[in-house]
């Protein structure tokens, strides 16, 4: 199936098929996350993020931190978050296609 991009005021767009977009799930106003790999456009479901702001909490009070020391090392650990995940989702990846499992009680260490 081709489709073909088109101008919309200043910027441009794809219309998506509507039999495509039901067959995948999508639906009006689903927010979708956008990924670019290779040559290829990726859409997929954005997913709920989760910043794990209880488990860094319970896990800074439980390292002694507290009142304005907590607030500030709670701020850095979020911050970092993000890039966390991303590298952690990329290890995981590349371990997977060199054909290495974890067992999940040593990935959580339980």
């Amino acid at each position: 199936m081709n489709i073909t991009i088109k101008k919309w005021g200043n910027s441009q767009g794809i219309i998506l098929p509507k039999i495509v977009l039901s067959a995948l799930g999508f639906n009006v106003d689903d927010e979708l996350k956008l990924d670019v790999e290779d040559d290829k456009i990726i859409l997929s479901k954005a997913e709920d993020f989760d910043d794990f702001s209880d488990l860094i909490l319970e896990d800074l009070i439980n390292s002694g931190f507290e009142g304005e020391e907590l607030l500030k090392e709670f701020k850095r650990v979020k911050k970092s978050m993000p890039m966390a995940v991303k590298k952690l989702k990329r290890d995981i990846l590349n371990e997977y296609k060199n054909g290495e499992t974890v067992e999940f009680e040593e990935f959580f260490n339980v």
